[in-house]
């Protein structure tokens, strides 16, 4: 790398003080190792070009330094060359890919070694896909939970090995969307063309009852107590009119009665429960074709569910911090941040540097007290992981890629 940063120097030397003939490398592309693969592909550039445009010195310095910038962004490793177990700690990254093109991904990084698999599910079980449209995960014991929603089935797999553990399949027009786990013999599953809760054993992948009634379109759910708490979304549009979309029911986990159905904000998402502080926060991101589309956030007692505070805001992707002070999401200029203890308004504490790109999900992670965000940049090319200490929040101290569109990371 210092070898090629002499050249570039030496270049620069020509026609001092002058207009020197120099060409632009169009579109650099990033790479894993962008330290050794962006300074050759400049010097590679300029060998092959140096007669075809004439720019300022100056033009030639920004270009430098935007790709030094870039260079200095910590990457992980390659992905590991010879199968490993996953150790002790890391993140499954899973990317949805894109619908009817059976291409879902999931991706695992591990900290112990710094090292990415980015297709481990099929790295680890050969002729194995997890197939189209992967939705959701969520972790329970060493075991991860994958909802796929086009093949309608639920994949277990072993958080250690990767090892596919079975999957349960749901028969008909079904579209499983998001998995909550409340014991090791009860999880649920919204299902979104169903308009119902499935419930099943996790540790044996069998069926306990189908067909639960919820509001139209359920999406998010938790667990908690003898509960899940299931956002009727309505599926935007389509549905506003059917009773029931638009609210948050609170399902008895074991007769599968509805206990309670409260209104929310239109078209909920999300929902997501604060043990800590017992509060219960809904994401709804309100409907495009309303004049004011504006969504928000609304937070709950957890007991009463009686409605605490309201924030009028762009969200996508909530999710609290270690001490379940604060609440980070996705917002139009990058990633916000409400301070739960003073209920202020949502402030960007990260700023996305390139609104093209689109940010598609975020965690966050008490290894190293930092936000993962997931970039699906166009929806059309590989996404990409963005890391952020929350000390410095300024620039990602850490980028990798990985498949199309990542819209889950969990920890392990």
């Amino acid at each position: 790398m210092m070898m090629n940063f002499v050249l570039i120097l030496s270049y620069l030397s020509i026609g001092l003080g002058e207009k020197s003939d120099l060409v632009v490398i169009p579109n650099i592309v990033r790479c894993r190792r962008p330290c050794e693969a962006n300074l050759v592909r400049i010097n590679t550039g300029f060998s092959r070009s140096l007669r075809s445009l004439r720019l300022t010195k100056a033009v030639c310095i920004v270009i430098i330094l935007c790709t030094l910038l870039v260079s200095c962004i910590k990457q992980p490793t390659e992905p590991l060359q010879v199968y490993s177990t996953a150790g002790k700690n890391g993140a499954f990254i899973l990317s949805e890919g894109i619908w009817g093109m059976d291409n879902s991904l999931l991706s695992r990084y591990s900290f112990d070694n710094d090292s990415l698999i980015t297709n481990f599910y099929e790295y680890a079980n050969p002729g194995l896909r997890l197939g189209d449209l992967a939705n959701d995960i969520v972790i329970w014991n060493q075991t991860a939970y994958i909802v796929v929603t086009t093949a309608r089935t639920i994949e277990a797999i072993d958080t250690k090995t990767g090892k596919s553990l079975g999957h349960l399949i749901l028969d008909g027009r079904r579209a499983p969307r998001k998995v909550a786990i409340l014991s090791d013999s009860l999880a649920a599953v919204t299902d979104l063309y169903d308009h119902s809760l499935t419930l099943f054993n996790p540790s044996t992948l069998t069926i306990i009852r189908e067909h639960i009634i919820t509001g139209p379109a359920p999406e998010g759910i938790q667990a908690f107590g003898s509960n899940f708490y299931v956002v009727n979304s309505g599926y935007g549009d389509y549905l506003q009119s059917v009773p029931k979309a638009s609210t948050l029911s609170v399902i008895d986990a074991y007769s599968g009665n509805e206990h309670r159905n409260i209104p929310t904000g239109i078209n909920p998402i999300e929902v997501l429960i604060n043990p800590v502080k017992s509060r219960l926060y809904v994401a709804y991101y309100n409907l495009p074709s309303k004049l004011d589309s504006l969504g928000g956030i609304i937070e709950y007692d957890l007991l009463t569910l009686t409605e605490l505070n309201r924030w009028r805001c762009q969200v996508r992707s909530i999710c609290l911090s270690g001490t379940g002070d604060s609440l980070f999401f996705l917002s139009r200029n990058g990633v916000d941040l409400i301070d739960l203890q003073k209920n202020e308004s949502p402030k960007t504490i990260i700023t996305n540097p390139k609104l093209t790109d689109i940010w598609y999900s975020l965690a966050y992670s008490q290894n190293g007290n930092s936000l993962w965000v997931g970039n699906s940049r166009n929806h059309q090319i590989d996404g990409e992981i963005l890391i952020y200490n929350l000390a410095d929040p300024v620039f990602p101290y850490r980028s990798f890629f990985v498949g199309l569109n990542p819209g889950r990371i969990v920890f392990y």
